[in-house]
């Protein structure tokens, strides 16, 4: 795994310390005779996600893309020095948001000093690096500038995409970072939308029917229900994840709203604000009035009558 190189007569450790085997590094808990002295520029910083296939979202389930990080802290190169005994572990971990997966291209393979693996749901992607020198090894030393390297891992988007990007990186025993974790806000997801919402209703127009709108994944097909499950609502979220849809007047109150990208469907969320009104009307000639609250009810009203 580690390509070694003579430097001043003492083992040199090439860049692959932390470097291809270590495109997504563990929680690397190391277990040193002696631990590593000096320092290293390794961590864990500008994560990006970018789809490839088509070039500009992930909103469609199958788009392949790339999660891409920078292997450095952001510090000055260092030099690390491992003592002879030393048996040492340094890992970095990556989790995915639901609605993305890592391909099986995402690991290289086993190797004796690095591992990795993909969690069952495939969005958790983990990788450690050790280092082993016996004790009558000469000493190693590291002075590979990690923050040159930009890594690449293999994604693809499997649905509803709903959360953020995290990572961590544990270096060396005897060794700190400046980037121990990293996040990427949903935001910067291209294609996931900021989350699923409804917003808010308007009307009642002319005929009679409601405006009800929110936020969702782009291009997720948008379904309302009204309290007996009958659909009364559909639509499709726009390139910029807002959809609006046409509740007509009489709908039975709350709404249950779900959103729909290739086969997964979302948990439903729901809506029983106003202006959709339960009921509207007047006893014309009695003495009670029913008054419309929108979805919180219905409240009572009694009149006062005047005789003569």
């Amino acid at each position: 795994m580690h390509n070694s190189k003579k430097k001043t007569g003492r083992k040199v450790l090439a860049g692959a310390a932390i470097g291809v085997a270590s495109i997504a590094m563990v929680l690397g808990a190391a277990t040193a005779a002696n631990a590593a002295t000096g320092g290293m520029n390794a961590g864990v910083t500008n994560l990006q996600v970018i789809p490839t296939s088509p070039a500009t979202s992930f909103a469609t389930p199958g788009t392949n893309g790339v999660l891409r990080f920078n292997t450095g802290d952001g510090t000055a190169t260092k030099t690390a020095t491992f003592a002879p005994g030393t048996t040492s572990t340094a890992g970095r971990s990556f989790t995915l948001p639901a609605g993305l997966k890592f391909l099986p291209a995402a690991c290289a393979p086993n190797t004796a000093t690095y591992t990795c693996t993909i969690s069952a749901d495939g969005r958790t992607q983990t990788t450690s690096n050790s280092i082993v020198i016996g004790p009558t090894d000469p000493a190693l030393i590291d002075t590979t500038d990690y923050s040159a390297t930009t890594r690449d891992l293999p994604i693809q988007s499997t649905g509803i995409i709903s959360g953020n990007v995290t990572a961590t990186f544990t270096p060396y025993t005897g060794l700190t970072t400046a980037a121990g974790s990293a996040t990427l806000p949903q935001s910067q997801i291209p294609g996931a939308g900021s989350g699923f919402t409804a917003t808010g209703a308007t009307g009642p127009d002319a005929n009679g029917d409601y405006t009800l709108t929110g936020t969702a994944q782009p291009g997720a097909e948008i379904t309302v229900k009204d309290s007996t499950g009958s659909t009364v609502g559909t639509t499709t979220a726009d390139a910029n994840g807002n959809w609006s849809a046409t509740i007509p007047s009489g709908v039975t109150p709350p709404l249950s709203i779900t959103q729909k990208v290739g086969t997964d469907v979302s948990a439903p969320i729901e809506f029983n604000t106003a202006p959709l009104p339960v009921m509207n009307g007047v006893v014309a000639a009695g003495a009670i009035a029913l008054a419309g609250l929108g979805f919180g009810g219905v409240r009572l009203f009694r009149r006062s009558r005047v005789t003569a």
